[in-house]
């Protein structure tokens, strides 16, 4: 019974996600799943370079993923089935 499925195609290291979900299914599980894929995506992309910049300043490395995380979210195509 899956309520939304999670796109990700990756051409040239580029992704292009497309989520669709069901306009009913905005739960707190659906969200915690949405940042979840998104945390993961920005891990992949961005990952080794936030690593660095944590090594120089010593920045909490969690806490510029999950900014990271979130600002992701923007980035992505929603498509709601109603």
């Amino acid at each position: 019974m899956a309520t939304s499925i999670v796109s990700l195609i990756m051409e040239y290291y580029k992704w292009i996600v497309m989520i669709y979900i069901k306009f009913q299914d905005l739960s707190e599980e659906k969200q915690e799943e949405l940042l979840k894929v998104s945390r993961e995506h920005v891990t992949y992309l961005f990952g080794d370079s936030i690593k660095k910049y944590v090594d120089k300043t010593g920045a909490d490395f969690e806490r510029l993923i999950d900014e990271e995380t979130i600002k992701n979210l923007y980035t992505y195509d929603y498509f709601f089935n109603i």
